[in-house]
C-alpha cells in the first residue's frame, strides 16, 4: 500500500511538471510568434522609439504600433515607418510634404524635435504598403533601449556567458535517471504479489483482532464454566486412556480323537 501511493504520488508530480513545461513552452512560443503573426496576418507592426527625434510626442523607450496602408492614404501629419535609403536604418518621423514626381510619391518627413527635414526624401509607389503609426505605448520599449546602448550590450554579453556556465555546470553535474527495466511485465507482477501479500496479511491482522474483541465481549462467569467444561472433558479423556484393555480370553483347542 505504501509503495503503491508513492508511486501515485510521484506520477502525479511528475504529471504536473509536464503541463508546467507544455503550459510555459506555448506561453513562449506565443510570445515569440504572435509579432509575425499580427504583421504577416494583419499588417501591425511594433516600433520602438530609440532616439529623442519625436519629442514631445514620444520619448525614448516608447513603443509605436503601426498598420500597413497603401501610400497613396498618407497624409501630411501622418506618422510612417521608414528606412534610410542612406545608412538603411529604421526610424518613424512626420510625413511634412507629400508630392507625385513620375507616378510615385515623394514623401518628405521630419522629427519632431528635429530643425529641418531629411535631406533625401522618401520615394514610394502609390500602390505600395507604408507602416503607419496608429498608437502609442509609453515606456515599454525601454528595454530595447537599454539593450541597444553600449552597457545592455555588455550586460546581454554577460548574461549570455553566465547562463551558458550554469548550463555546463547542470549538465555535468546532472542526476543519472536509472534505466528503465526491459522487462516491466516482471515488475508489475512483482508489485502485484507484493500487494496480494500485505493485503492478506492485514486480513490476518483483521481476523485476530475480531477474534480478541469477541473473547473479550465473554462473561467472565461463562467463561469460566466453559474453562471447567474443558477441563472435565480433557480428564474424563484421560481417565479412559489409563484403564487397562481387558485381555481376550484363550480359544478352546479343538483336540481331534484318534
Amino acid at each position: 500500500m505504501a509503495t503503491m501511493t508513492a508511486q501515485k504520488k510521484r506520477a502525479s508530480t511528475s504529471q504536473r511538471k509536464a503541463f508546467l513545461k507544455v503550459f510555459s513552452g506555448l506561453v513562449a512560443a506565443l510570445f515569440i510568434a504572435a509579432p509575425s503573426v499580427a504583421h504577416s496576418q494583419f499588417g501591425i507592426g511594433f516600433s520602438p522609439i530609440l532616439t529623442g527625434s519625436m519629442r514631445p510626442y514620444a520619448s525614448p523607450g516608447d513603443l509605436f504600433v503601426t498598420k500597413t496602408t497603401a501610400a497613396s492614404n498618407l497624409k501630411v501629419g501622418d506618422i510612417i515607418l521608414i528606412t534610410s535609403q542612406a545608412t538603411g536604418v529604421f526610424y518613424s518621423h512626420r510625413i511634412v510634404s507629400v508630392t507625385k514626381q513620375n507616378g510615385a510619391l515623394r514623401i518628405t518627413t521630419k522629427g519632431d524635435a528635429n530643425a529641418a527635414p531629411e535631406a533625401a526624401p522618401f520615394l514610394v509607389g502609390v500602390n505600395e504598403q507604408v507602416p503607419r503609426n496608429i498608437a502609442r505605448v509609453k515606456w515599454i520599449g525601454r528595454p530595447l533601449v537599454y539593450i541597444s546602448s553600449v552597457q545592455g550590450r555588455q550586460a546581454a554579453l554577460a548574461l549570455i556567458v553566465i547562463a551558458n556556465l550554469i548550463a555546463l555546470i547542470l549538465f555535468l553535474f546532472r542526476k543519472k535517471i536509472p534505466e528503465v527495466n526491459p522487462f516491466s511485465v516482471h515488475v508489475y507482477r512483482d508489485l502485484y504479489a507484493e500487494e496480494r501479500a500485505i493485503k492478506e496479511q492485514i486480513e490476518k491482522e483483521l481476523n485476530l483482532f475480531k477474534e480478541l474483541f469477541a473473547e473479550s465481549q465473554i462473561d467472565p462467569a461463562q467463561k469460566e464454566v466453559e474453562m471447567a467444561k474443558e477441563l472435565q472433558k480433557i480428564q474424563s479423556q484421560s481417565i479412559t486412556s489409563l484403564k487397562p484393555k481387558p485381555k481376550p480370553s484363550p480359544k478352546p483347542e479343538n483336540r481331534s480323537k484318534k
